[in-house]
């Protein structure tokens, strides 16, 4: 059946995505002691949550920005690789990532494990995602650090999640047809 998502959705969505690698990878040579969990994209950026040694502030967050259009500019490739379940598990165990030890557990015996790397980053994902870092480009922000339980149950660690959004040349394409819509309607 064929999608009704457009080309240009598809490519946000993959921007927005790959931003969130690129925050985690950011984060990682940062703070090398840290966690990661998950970093999706949603409808209006990406966010990556993370168990720190100790808690991030805000004031943090320039710094790890600067850290990630370095990584842009380092141009690295972006290689999706399929893993044996085993090989996955123990590299995850090696690197003390328990999160995605967990989340491994949870894919189906059937489906295959995928990681993509970029750099010394390494992360369980389906993806899609770019090529190399060096096309996310240099227009994103990050906006807010937040409190999020592990897998939303409060019985799980409480992770700090930071959230992001990419800034590209639809965006403000999207808000003008938006504002053009509103004046359109009283018309």
């Amino acid at each position: 059946m064929p999608s009704n998502r457009s080309t240009l959705e598809t490519d946000l969505e993959t921007l927005r995505h790959d931003c969130a690698h690129l925050l985690a990878q950011a984060v990682k040579e940062l703070y090398p002691a840290v966690q990661v969990a998950i970093g999706p994209a949603f409808e209006h950026g990406f966010y990556y949550d993370f168990a720190f040694p100790e808690p991030l502030t805000a004031d943090e967050l320039p710094a790890i920005e600067q850290r990630m259009r370095e990584i842009v500019f380092r141009r690295e490739p972006i290689r999706r690789e399929e893993w044996p379940r085993a090989e996955a598990d123990a590299f995850f165990a090696a690197t003390g990532e328990r999160f995605k030890q967990e989340l491994l557990v949870a894919i189906p015996e059937h489906e295959t494990i995928s990681v993509y790397r970029q750099g010394e980053f390494t992360d369980l994902c389906r993806g899609p995602h770019g090529a190399d870092t060096g096309q996310i480009g240099l227009a994103f922000k990050l906006l807010k650090l937040a409190g999020a339980y592990w897998r939303g149950d409060h019985r799980q660690p409480m992770l700090q999640r930071i959230y992001g959004h990419p800034i590209t040349r639809i965006f403000p394409l999207l808000i003008g047809i938006n504002v053009l819509s509103v004046f359109s309607e009283g018309t």
